[in-house]
């Protein structure tokens, strides 16, 4: 009861914020909104409302991206922004569910928010402590993993906060094997409705310029699909490297 409350909260408090930006919109609201959306800040409040926010909204776009991911038992698997570790965790029931006799395949994330890597490793701590996933501090333009490392990528409503997307798609283009899956899960309708507002760049937040920088990158058939659920449309972008 207390969290179903605590959640209204939070959504209450969200929607009150918004709405402040809409009929105000030189409000310095709307820069620290945006801030704490791109990167949350370490504050408690600001961690706080942001993590369950995103606990909140985007968990139906993390199990999509997970799912169409199709991850295997032997697989190396990183997921870019993981924010409070919604992906992950259901990335690494995933993987534990496909685990036979093997126990090869493992789970990174990377995120450049110590807020979010604290919550994450806090959520996650029992599959750290057991070698299953393996969480950094770290800029999705500078990754700290060797070349052609991991056999999947995936990431969700997060590359429209890359200033360079050409530089980051290069990078995560380079640890991933050849051969492997690079995957970009996103609520269309909400990115739109953000980039109206100004909390996103219209040019970053713009599906086909990403899907642009991934060519650019060196990607091979980059195309996107979208699915249904509950009425909401989400698009997945899928990316793949070269075999050779």
């Amino acid at each position: 009861m207390m969290k179903q409350l605590v959640d209204i909260l939070v959504i209450l408090s969200f929607q009150i914020i918004v709405f402040f930006v809409n009929i105000w919109p030189t409000s310095l609201l709307k820069p620290i909104l945006a801030r704490n959306l791109k990167k949350p800040s370490n504050s408690f409040i600001a961690s706080f409302l942001m993590r369950r926010l995103f606990e909140l909204s985007n968990t139906e776009v993390e199990k999509l991206a997970v799912e169409k991911c199709d991850i295997q038992e032997s697989d190396k698997v990183l997921e870019i922004g993981f924010g409070p570790g919604v992906g992950l965790e259901h990335a690494v029931s995933c993987l534990l569910r496909n685990v036979l006799e093997s126990k090869d395949g493992k789970l990174y994330g990377a995120d450049y928010s110590q807020a979010m890597v604290e919550v994450a490793t806090e959520r996650m701590k029992t599959y750290i402590e057991d070698g299953l996933v393996e969480l950094h501090f770290a800029s999705a333009a500078n990754l700290p993993f060797e070349s052609k490392k991991f056999d999947k990528i995936f990431h969700t409503n997060v590359f429209y906060f890359w200033e360079d997307q050409i530089k980051v798609c290069s990078e995560l283009l380079r640890v991933l094997k050849n051969g492997g899956l690079m995957l970009s899960a996103l609520d269309l309708k909400k990115v739109a409705a953000s980039a109206s507002m100004g909390l996103l760049d219209q040019h970053t937040s713009d599906v086909k310029n990403y899907m642009l920088s991934l060519q650019a990158a060196g990607f091979e058939n980059v195309r996107m699909a979208k699915y249904e659920k509950d009425h909401i449309t989400f698009g997945c972008i899928y990316a793949y490297k070269s075999k050779v």
